[in-house]
């Protein structure tokens, strides 16, 4: 997920970030960046933008094998601490419980809950 916002944001920018240069180093020698590297690369690719919307749709099928859904959910939470105030961030999902307990600590004012399922049996 982070390699793709990465290329799809930067894919945008009129130039690119050094931070993102400096993946090519990786490629060369076989390896992958870590998650924390990609978090901050994102992070710069961001902050060339007055305004960046991301939507995630359906968190809830990220595999939670191999504790893949808990590591997404832990660079989510790290992006949006970070506190880029022209990220926008979009995320939908059903309601899980390792999901709900990772949103909680975000600002109230920035998390909505909306149950769809409620509001169709309303019509």
């Amino acid at each position: 997920m982070l390699c793709s916002l990465i290329k799809q944001i930067c894919c945008r920018r009129p130039n690119t970030p050094q931070s993102v240069e400096s993946l090519a180093e990786y490629k060369e020698n076989g390896h992958r960046p870590d998650r924390k590297t990609l978090e901050n690369i994102l992070s710069d690719t961001i902050r060339g933008f007055s305004r960046v919307y991301v939507i995630l749709d359906a968190l809830d099928e990220c595999p939670s094998e191999n504790n893949e859904r808990g590591k997404l959910l832990d660079s989510l939470s790290r992006i949006v601490n970070k506190g880029s105030q022209n990220l926008h961030l979009l995320c939908t999902s059903r309601r899980i419980s390792d999901i709900d307990a990772a949103l909680e600590p975000w600002h109230p004012l920035c998390r909505i809950s909306l149950s769809i399922s409620q509001l169709v049996r309303k019509r």
